[in-house]
């Protein structure tokens, strides 16, 4: 995939709304991309007191734009991902979720 041939994430108007846009090829590309990192190694981390397989170090959106994936995090149940997400929400100053009352 060619630096310019990357499909992008953008906030429209802040933080909690954002959007991936790109060509038809450039995101079936991503997705694609995400489904053949599945099928390599993945490290086995424990991030924030969770087991998790990980995998980072590429590009898989535009990096020159609001926010830039360069891997993800593999969880072994929605449990754990709430857990994660809480924990690193709490490493940025944030507030855990309300998995309960969320919209």
């Amino acid at each position: 995939m060619k630096d310019n041939e990357r499909a992008a994430i953008v906030f429209e108007t802040d933080a909690s709304e954002s959007f991936l846009i790109g060509t038809k090829d450039e995101l079936k590309t991503f997705a694609l991309s995400i489904l053949n990192q599945l099928e390599q190694p993945l490290d086995r981390i424990n991030l924030c007191g969770v087991n998790t397989l990980n995998s980072s170090g590429h590009f898989l959106t535009e990096p020159l734009v609001d926010i830039c994936i360069t891997g993800f995090v593999v969880v072994e149940n929605p449990n754990d991902r709430r857990t994660l997400i809480d924990r690193l929400q709490g490493v940025v100053g944030s507030e855990p979720i309300d998995w309960k009352n969320r919209i």
